[in-house]
């Protein structure tokens, strides 16, 4: 995508997500979703992407829509490799990571089991008593 960078003055600090920067620079800069690239966010600041076609617009409508503002929208060069990337969020996949000796992780199959111990398996022989409980018996409440 041919598109040109800039830099907006909101970053982890503020809270920023691209679900609220979105709207808000296609609010600010007259743009649309669609004229959006990629979006990068850092500590202090958040850079993303213009269209080359949307750029002049959105330069137009950013310089007039910042100059009473706190926010700050400008010219950025390309977030290099050297800047660290968008935060790595949720749950790990995969095993985690071996430490120590390089054997390979055993399976379940291979650990050692216990002998059968002369458990009792499934219900006792006969089941319920025949009839349940006496016609008229009531459970005893709990007390409140």
């Amino acid at each position: 995508m041919d598109a040109s960078w800039f830099r907006i003055s909101l970053g982890r600090k503020n809270n920023a997500d691209p679900k609220w920067l979105i709207p808000l620079i296609c609010r600010l800069g007259h743009v649309t979703k669609a004229d959006i690239g990629q979006i990068r966010i850092f500590d202090r600041e958040t850079k993303f992407e213009i269209t080359r076609a949307a750029e002049a617009r959105f330069r137009q409508a950013v310089s007039q829509a910042t100059d009473d503002r706190d926010l700050q929208i400008e010219p950025a060069g390309d977030p290099g490799p050297n800047e660290r990337g968008p935060r790595t969020g949720g749950p790990r996949r995969g095993p985690p990571p071996r430490r120590g000796n390089d054997a390979p992780p055993r399976s379940q199959d291979d650990r050692p089991r216990k002998p059968y111990a002369g458990k009792p398996g499934g219900k006792p022989p006969g089941g319920k008593p025949p009839g349940g409980k006496p016609p008229g018996a009531k459970l005893p409440r709990k007390p409140r």
